[in-house]
């Protein structure tokens, strides 16, 4: 039985193709030595390095914002485990084509984890990152499940070839490091309050990247960002060629608490190494991408983007970590609801 979960709609009103391609254009060219934006017929996308599960990104495009980070902290929500799949029938969406970022399904991994989006219903290419039990090193691995836990940001489309805006930049001359903030900057200086949203892939050729993966969900509460920042993420340098999945939206919807960009991403080659993209290390950098506007936001059980680090820890979560995962101070922890007082995960999912 499919589960059903509060749903907002946001009819966008997207710039054409054309609008976007000279916003962007000038926006990146005060960011990169190299620029190169064009309306193009849609390549074959399935093909490397770019290996999406779908050949083009137009057709009932839409960006779906699913849950949120409060649902990961202090301890994760386990009933807040979501089937992009059936979020896609209840929209109303027959052939969805997802790809951008989330965690996958704690039901499906039994530990926390970075989810590369890149799934069709009958087809998925997605990719599931996760550390080792010494939480040294991550490990990517193939994920075939629609499921995804806390939160997925997704950009939507049936998947068809059609137009499409095509990103070519070199050699970064200015301060913004984050090729997806970039993107975003541009649409707000131009879009205002008008919110704008797109989503696509786009492959790291030359650089370093920063990227993080989260570790397992602790056994006591987190209680702190710095926490986060400092122990719980774990940051590699990512080195040409990535594959990234992304959603880029300009302005937060009216009361939609969405998050704005999301960007994961993996090795374009050897699949040694992915996760969460932050911004590239170095100037001499190049990156392709291939985006299409969205056309509506379907926001899914929406969070706060931020932790209710007060809040009660009255639902199901998990009992067990990773061998390596790092734990929060002891002046941290606090109650959680004993196992035979949770009811039982299926139930709620």
């Amino acid at each position: 039985m499919s589960q059903s979960w509060p749903l907002e709609s946001y009819a966008l009103s997207p710039p054409t193709l054309d609008e976007l391609r000279d916003v962007l254009a000038e926006g990146l060219g005060s960011n990169y030595e190299d620029v190169d934006v064009s309306v193009v017929p849609c390549p074959n996308l399935r093909e490397a390095p770019f290996g999406l599960v779908s050949q083009g990104l137009s057709g009932g495009t839409c960006v779906i914002d699913v849950g949120g980070v409060d649902n990961l902290f202090p301890k994760v929500n386990l009933t807040k485990e979501y089937c992009l799949r059936e979020v896609a029938q209840q929209i109303g969406i027959s052939e969805p084509h997802f790809l951008g970022a989330g965690s996958c399904g704690y039901s499906c991994t039994g530990r926390n984890s970075e989810l590369v989006v890149n799934a069709g219903l009958n087809e998925n290419r997605s990719k599931c990152i996760v550390m080792d039990d010494d939480h040294v090193e991550c490990c990517v691995r193939d994920y075939h499940e629609h499921r995804v836990s806390a939160l997925a940001n997704v950009f939507c489309s049936a998947g068809e070839a059609g137009q499409v805006l095509r990103l070519h930049v070199k050699h970064r001359k200015g301060e913004i490091a984050d090729f997806v903030g970039c993107i975003q900057r541009a649409l707000r200086m131009k879009f205002g309050d008008r919110p704008v949203s797109v989503g696509g892939s786009f492959v790291m050729h030359k650089g370093t990247a920063k990227i993080h993966v989260m570790s397992d969900f602790t056994q006591d509460p987190i209680m702190s960002q710095e926490f986060i920042d400092k122990t719980w993420l774990k940051f590699f340098e990512g080195k040409a060629p990535m594959t990234f999945m992304f959603v880029c939206t300009s302005v937060d919807p009216p009361n939609l608490s969405m998050r704005l960009t999301h960007t994961h991403g993996h090795n374009s080659e050897d699949n040694n190494l992915g996760g969460h993209y932050h911004y590239d290390l170095t100037r001499e950098v190049e990156y392709e991408c291939y985006l299409n506007v969205a056309e509506v936001v379907h926001r899914v059980d929406k969070q706060h983007q931020s932790p209710t680090w007060d809040k009660d820890l009255d639902f199901p979560t998990n009992t067990v970590s990773a061998p390596g995962t790092p734990c929060p101070a002891a002046a941290s922890k606090r109650p959680v609801v004993a196992p035979e007082q949770r009811p039982a995960i299926g139930s709620a999912l």
